[in-house]
């Protein structure tokens, strides 16, 4: 499997500032972690915390909050770009082993005994595999939920241990000698019956890990190393109420967002440059991790006023013919200065909502996290006959109050963070928008083109392949992280 470049680089770092690490569980996986499909497991020694962190740091690793429901001390998430293929890997940094299913109520003190015999595979330091293997074990039996092992009791049908779960027994199993159980064990401290080890392995080969057995040999690891809880049952179920308490009057980040302050960026083209599909993209490949949403700045055809403004104006006007027809003069003139008000209130109601969503995007980065918006109401295509995206009152003013009311929204719109314009010629454009009037569209282009690139504007060739213009993209949202 093609590992990415940006990752393999990094344990290289690691390894070349001495830091003392590995690649702690779930190893059978390294190679599609190595390609950034699943996640990276990384225990480093606590004494080399913040040589590690600067190590991340050269090699152009950002660290993100987990949500606050998975954040526990000594644990970290960071994660890593590869700029060849515009892919993302995330990093589970570990100086301390917690463990204990959700939440994590166990802190096993083995890091120095995972670190101090390791082995190598795809040139990235893993524990040996008998350690490995014992860790795992400790981590069936203290993840097992009670009321899984409940239901199991109940439906003996259902599996006791996972698909993947077994996948990783099998995969260790292939390469452990069981008589090498009990001397690594007794080498880490832990408070842990060797015998109690074995015979689960046993009973594993043998196709015997049944409910009641499981249930018994959780209620005995969870007793002897009951000192390796970091607070008791009670207070962990305090916690979680009050932080769904909490979540039910303010909102809480599902993901991962970024320190301090989100990101708030926005694809600006003209009709046919990708916007919508890259928008997309995007937000699939950063609502991997993190916490993402996408805004639609164009006009709300989706909304329900919109279309009651819109229907209420077509039925004005065909009012306004019909007594033209009859020649009553008029009844025409009052029909069509009703059009011509609910097209005033139509571009107000655009106004607002535009506004709506920029007060949003603000509370959603306010939270850390990242918002894309596709198209904007920038001041710059003001001078366009019907702006882009923008007021259209001002060239056709319906009423100064109604004017003054768009105008009202419109200013107090924030700009984004950064903006994103994707730039491309008018036959490109036409050739991919087909429908599109011809005179409209040279104009928008024109007026996306003149847009100069700026310590917060980057500008895109949209042109190019779309997957030259993503990886583009891509690497210009990366920096601004």
């Amino acid at each position: 499997m093609n590992h990415l470049r940006a990752i393999t680089e990094l344990f290289a770092a690691l390894d070349r500032h001495a830091i003392r690490y590995c690649h702690w569980k779930s190893n059978q996986h390294l190679d599609e972690a190595l390609a950034g499909k699943t996640d990276l497991d990384v225990l480093v020694d606590g004494a080399q915390a913040g040589a590690c962190r600067q190590v991340l740091h050269m090699t152009g690793c950002k660290q993100v909050l987990a949500q606050p429901s998975a954040r526990y001390a000594g644990i970290e998430d960071w994660l890593v770009f590869d700029g060849q293929t515009g892919r993302l890997g995330h990093i589970h940094l570990h100086f301390r082993i917690m463990t204990g299913g959700t939440p994590k109520r166990y802190h096993v003190p083995a890091e120095q005994w995972l670190l101090s015999q390791r082995v190598s595979l795809f040139n990235v330091a893993i524990p040996a595999h008998a350690r490995e293997l014992i860790m795992l074990i400790v981590r069936i039996a203290l993840k097992a939920r009670y009321r899984d092992l409940s239901k199991t009791l109940l439906r003996p049908a259902c599996g006791v241990l996972s698909a993947a779960v077994k996948a990783e027994l099998d995969w260790l199993l292939a390469r452990v000698d069981p008589d090498d159980i009990s001397p690594q064990l007794q080498a880490s401290g832990l408070p842990l019956d060797a015998s109690a080890l074995l015979g689960f392995l046993e009973r594993y080969r043998a196709g015997r890990i049944t409910p009641p057995y499981l249930l018994g040999f959780k209620i005995q690891m969870t007793r002897s190393l009951k000192n390796c809880r970091t607070a008791s049952g009670s207070i962990f179920s305090c916690r979680r109420a009050g932080a769904c308490l909490k979540a039910l009057w303010r909102y809480a980040p599902k993901k991962k967002t970024l320190h301090a302050r989100g990101l708030f960026f926005a694809l600006v083209g003209a009709d046919g440059s990708g916007k919508t599909t890259l928008a997309l993209d995007l937000a699939a490949w950063l609502g991997w991790k993190l916490e993402t949403n996408v805004l639609y700045f164009g006009i709300p055809k989706s909304a329900g006023l919109y279309g009651f403004f819109t229907n209420a104006r077509q039925r004005a006007d065909m009012f306004t013919t019909q007594c033209l027809r009859r020649r009553l003069g008029p009844a025409a003139r009052f029909f069509e200065g009703c059009s011509r008000m609910l097209n005033a209130l139509l571009w107000v109601y655009v106004a607002w909502y535009r506004f709506a969503l920029s007060r949003r995007a603000q509370a959603f980065i306010k939270k850390g996290g990242v918002v894309i918006g596709e198209r904007f109401p920038l001041r710059h295509f003001n001078a366009m006959e019907e702006p882009m995206d923008g007021a259209r009152l001002q060239k056709h003013p319906q009423g100064l109050l109604l004017f003054r009311l768009e105008r009202f929204f419109y200013t107090r719109i924030l700009m984004p963070d950064r903006l994103i314009v994707l730039q491309a010629g008018v036959d490109v454009l036409n050739a991919r928008k087909p429908n599109a009037f011809p005179q409209r569209l040279r104009e928008k282009a024109d007026a996306v083109n003149s847009i100069r690139a700026d310590a917060h504007t980057v500008t895109v060739d949209a042109e190019a392949s779309y997957a030259s213009v993503t990886l583009a993209v891509k690497t210009a949202v990366w920096e601004m992280l």
